[in-house]
């Protein structure tokens, strides 16, 4: 697959109300392009806006997380980058602990 920056994977995610919480390793980055929130990283809240960058720290057995959107009804929207090198590495791990009430079930 052809890519622009080799090794780095990147999506935008809008959240609506909140994200799912879930667990992997880390290490990525998170640049909050629109609206408000904030982070639970491992029980601890942190806060953001627009123009925050949100990193995710490695640890060993993964950090536990969850995103929230401050208004919900208001656009609140992150550009995720994942340095692909870093997650195979970190074996790729990830276990959805709640999902988030924005996505549909079949």
């Amino acid at each position: 697959q052809d890519q622009s920056v080799s090794g780095w994977r990147f999506f935008i995610q809008d959240i609506k109300t909140h994200s799912g919480r879930h667990r992997h390793q880390g290490g990525l980055a998170i640049h909050v392009i629109e609206g408000t929130g904030w982070t639970t990283v491992d029980g601890v809240r942190h806060d953001w806006e627009a123009g925050d960058l949100i990193l995710l720290p490695i640890k060993p057995k993964g950090v536990e997380h969850q995103h929230f959107n401050a208004n919900p009804g208001s656009p609140c929207k992150w550009l995720a980058m994942i340095y692909t090198h870093f997650y195979e590495a970190l074996c790729c791990q990830h276990e959805q602990k709640e999902v988030s009430p924005d996505f549909g079930h079949a």
